[in-house]
């Protein structure tokens, strides 16, 4: 951004997603291999499928409740989490604010990072619905 601009290191950044999406879109679906099965039928997942799996997965309560946990987090916490930052750093008394930024962006990856790895490497936290709710309000 510091050689282009906003406005065009925005459109870099996105352009960077365009390989990933274009091979996502082309990559075969297989489905899940089992016990050392191997599908000789590969299975097709394009746009058309989309009703249909949204209808499978609606009947799966543990799955709705994740999506909307994922929902009202980022609605309610995610969006002003990070608008905030800026402030946050400045409130720090740092006089170099990108700087201060920038630790705060860190500590906040490195949390999640070391987080995931404890819950799942230690087994403290069970894998269970209510657990996610609880890890998310905190």
């Amino acid at each position: 951004m510091a050689v282009f601009g906003p406005a065009v290191g925005i459109l870099l950044n996105s352009l960077m997603y365009l390989p990933r999406l274009v091979w996502t879109l082309r990559m075969p679906y297989t489905g899940h291999i089992r016990d050392g099965e191997r599908s000789a039928d590969r299975i097709g997942f394009g746009l058309r499928d989309v009703p249909k799996a949204i209808r499978e997965v609606s009947s799966n309560r543990t799955i709705l409740a994740m999506v909307a946990l994922a929902a009202a987090s980022a609605l309610l916490v995610g969006n002003a989490y990070y608008a905030q930052m800026p402030e946050f750093a400045q409130d720090l008394g740092a006089d170099d604010a990108g700087f201060a930024y920038g630790a705060l962006v860190s500590a906040t990856a490195a949390g999640s990072i070391s987080g995931g790895l404890l819950m799942e490497g230690t087994g403290l936290l069970p894998p269970k619905m209510r657990t996610a709710m609880a890890a998310t309000g905190i």
